[in-house]
């Protein structure tokens, strides 16, 4: 197989794997009258339902096998459903037990003919959504006006396919300057990634001001520039503003121990986030200022010193330095929204630091 060949297989899988991801048509759900051979048609097989992808995609990525417990976990599916995706895909020969035993782990097969064309094709997925992220942001510090913070919300699955919101940080007066300027500045983007973004702009008044459900909803916020949006609705204690209480530096810092604490969780699991971290702050390096190069360039030295255990206590740790530096964590998508959410409520419902 040449490389063209193999780009345009790949290609191929892709755009498969994208149409079996849209929300259906229920004329199209009906069950095929003719069926095809597995020996020529597998993908049928092994690609068909969304959470033999989601297993797939969990698998790909792991460097050691995993638990069917662990699988359902990252996957964010039922046991139950994780189940029939493996039973099927162990058939089909793509996936294999390790081990022996009730406790049997499962991996991808390697000798499988497609095993390797799967991995580029979980890495391609991962790499657009890197590259639209990138794009976002050069397209943001193209303004005619500097913007302290610029978030990328993941869209939720009802949000229908090509569907992207990003919210931008701005002052009382450039508020709506802001927002104008850059849906203007996006539309080459959305051409080039065929999607649809939605631009929402705020001021930290607005951030100061939300109720327990809007900061929910920004949880799962993806910063591209400047710092997460908990950083600006925690506000300043010592404003005397009135309403609801703005939290303090304290609340903020409890909140981003818990955060950190999960991706030290998570990392113990799976060291290789640590080399995902390292392409992130590469990325920024080649784009950030002063302020922000400077805590990048802290966290290459600390991710290309520390052991994953030494890390996992660093991000854990109540010293100033981790303190500090858990502010910017180069862990981007490490959690999901919904993890993110539920660490954030809870933090905020503890009176006393975690």
């Amino acid at each position: 197989m040449t490389k063209e060949d193999y780009n345009l297989y790949i290609r191929i899988i892709i755009l498969r794997t994208e149409r079996m991801l849209c929300v259906p048509d229920p004329a199209q759900m009906r069950p095929v009258k003719t069926r095809q051979s597995s020996l020529l048609s597998p993908l049928n097989q092994i690609l068909g339902t969304e959470a033999n992808v989601r297993v797939l995609r969990v698998l790909a990525s792991a460097r050691e096998p995993l638990s069917r417990a662990e699988a359902a976990r990252r996957a964010q599916l039922d046991p139950s459903g994780v189940r029939r995706a493996l039973d099927l895909l162990i058939a089909e020969g793509i996936v294999e037990h390790v081990g022996a035993g009730a406790r049997r782990l499962v991996r991808l097969r390697e000798a499988h003919p497609l095993a390797d064309a799967l991995r580029e094709l979980f890495a391609a997925e991962g790499r657009r959504t890197d590259d639209l992220a990138r794009a976002v942001r050069q397209a943001a510090e193209r303004l005619s006006l500097a913007v302290p913070a610029l978030w990328m919300m993941l869209p939720e699955a009802e949000d229908g396919p090509g569907m992207l919101r990003i919210d931008v940080l701005a002052g009382p007066r450039e508020v709506d300057r802001a927002a104008r300027e850059l849906r203007n500045a996006l539309a080459d983007v959305e051409r080039r990634f065929d999607v649809t973004i939605e631009v929402r702009a705020w001021t930290a008044a607005d951030l100061r001001t939300l109720d327990e459900a809007g900061e929910r909803a920004l949880a799962g916020a993806r910063p591209l520039l400047g710092l997460p949006p908990e950083h600006f609705i925690a506000g300043d204690a010592s404003s005397g503003a009135t309403g609801r209480p703005w939290r303090s530096h304290a609340d903020l810092d409890r909140r981003s121990l818990a955060l950190a604490r999960a991706v030290g969780d998570r990392i113990a699991r799976e060291p290789a986030l640590i080399d995902r971290a390292r392409r992130h702050i590469e990325e920024r390096l080649a784009e950030a200022g002063p302020a922000e190069r400077k805590v990048m360039e802290e966290w290459k030295s600390i991710l290309d010193t520390m052991t994953p255990a030494r890390l996992r206590a660093f991000l854990a740790d109540p010293g100033e330095r981790a303190t500090r530096l858990r502010q910017s964590l180069p862990f981007a998508g490490v959690l999901s929204p919904a993890e993110r959410e539920r660490l954030l409520r809870e933090a905020g419902d503890d009176p006393q630091p975690a």
